[in-house]
């Protein structure tokens, strides 16, 4: 129960901080690349975009420890840890933030765009202070999602995080995932130790599911 209770940190730990370091770096590419930059441009970054969004797990985790976990390891050893879990995630879930605010940006645009040009806003204010406060249940949304496929991670993950079961003490400690330990042990496993991993299946499953259900309540809530 222990180990469990340390791989439930370790999950939300690396989970949260992807989210942190993606989310703010998301916002902030959206809005550079939709009022900045010319239009070619912006259509192949959005292309860009739309490509990475596809490429599997695996690749991010392979880059991560052939590139930045050696970079790590020669400061913090073994460099494995939950920061490079983090970057490695908030790499992952950094297109489909991108593609989730742009679209609701163009949605939004549908509507407010017209009206915010005959008041002569600036970029800057439309999208900041008009969008970003009109649209905070939609963007929530979207945050929650990419939150869910960060916590539901295995490979990548599992490659660069050091998978040791222990609490978090600091951004440089090796830690193991809930799906990690899954895809660790389920081939080895029986009994008490098997059902420990399907009651780690469940618990992700479950708050998945709560997170869908808030999301569905939220567009709701906007669409009305």
């Amino acid at each position: 129960m222990v180990g469990l209770l340390s791989q439930i940190k370790g999950s939300i730990a690396v989970s949260v901080l992807s989210v942190i370091l993606a989310v703010p770096s998301a916002i902030s590419f959206v809005f550079l690349n939709e009022f900045m930059i010319p239009q070619k441009a912006g259509f192949v970054i959005d292309l860009m975009i739309d490509t990475v969004a596809g490429i599997p797990s695996v690749i991010f985790g392979l880059w991560g420890l052939v590139k930045i976990v050696p970079y790590f390891a020669q400061t913090h050893p073994p460099g494995t840890s939950l920061l490079v879990g983090a970057i490695i995630l908030a790499m992952m879930i950094f297109p489909g933030l991108v593609i989730g605010i742009r679209g609701l940006l163009q949605t939004f645009g549908q509507h407010y765009s017209l009206a915010a040009s005959s008041l002569n806003l600036s970029s800057y204010s439309y999208f900041f202070k008009v969008f970003m406060n009109s649209s905070l249940k939609g963007l929530a949304g979207v945050i929650i999602l990419q939150f869910g496929r960060s916590l539901g991670e295995t490979m990548a993950v599992l490659m660069v995080t050091g998978n040791v079961a222990q609490d978090p003490e600091s951004l440089f400690s090796p830690i193991r995932t809930l799906t990690s330990n899954i895809a660790l042990e389920m081939a080895y496993a029986t009994g008490g130790h098997r059902s420990s991993l399907f009651m780690s299946g469940l618990i992700l499953a479950c708050v998945l599911l709560l997170f869908s259900l808030l999301v569905l309540a939220l567009r709701k809530e906007s669409h009305e």
